[in-house]
């Protein structure tokens, strides 16, 4: 699920940034929240590029911190409880069977689907 997410949370940042603050502050925005290495790398690309999966390499926590920093973009879409949506995307990143390959308890397995549900449902009118 977390495949299908992640592409659709990077058209949700990027779409929302570029509308919110413009396609030149926005590509700041976003070289803001990487480390000083990452930033130089990836400066030289377009704002588009930024969130290409083969080009930009933003992670999964990027998206977090982009919508953590910028809550304002997104709050209309999202919801009004910026915590509540930020948790959710911390035990989607936290839970990555594919990325940590160890076994979860039912109790975190359960809050992982809610947590897949809770953006599902908010993006599915967004970005399909």
């Amino acid at each position: 699920r977390r495949n299908k997410l992640e592409p659709k949370l990077r058209i949700l940042c990027r779409n929302m940034l570029q509308v919110f603050y413009g396609s030149s502050d926005a590509k700041q925005k976003v070289l803001d929240i990487f480390g000083k290495n990452r930033n130089n790398t990836l400066a030289a690309l377009d704002y588009a590029d930024l969130f290409s999966p083969d080009k930009g390499h933003i992670y999964f926590e990027d998206l977090r911190k982009l919508i953590s920093k910028h809550w304002d973009c997104f709050k209309n879409i999202i919801g009004p409880d910026q915590n509540k949506a930020l948790r959710h995307l911390e035990f989607i990143n936290e839970f990555r069977s594919d990325a940590h390959a160890k076994q979860i308890a039912e109790d975190d397995f359960q809050m992982v689907r809610l947590s897949f549900g809770f953006y599902e449902e908010k993006l599915k009118e967004f970005v399909s």
